[in-house]
């Protein structure tokens, strides 16, 4: 795991296909000791894009299920 905090694109990944709601994001963060690299993570314009087009694949697979 300690892998997987340390790097950026790695950590961008966990946030991004591991926990779908922020809540539960920010509270295992919380955990990690990783809030303060999630928040600056949270502002980055690009994660902010990829994480809209990923809650519209989600949204487009339950529908389609």
């Amino acid at each position: 795991m300690a892998d997987v905090l340390g790097d950026d694109t790695l950590f961008e990944g966990f946030c991004l296909t591991l926990y779908d709601t922020d809540d539960v994001l920010l509270h295992l963060c919380e955990n990690f000791g990783c809030l303060e690299r999630y928040n600056e993570l949270a502002q980055n314009e690009v994660y902010q894009k990829r994480k809209k087009y990923k809650c519209i694949i989600t949204d487009y697979a339950m529908a389609a299920s």
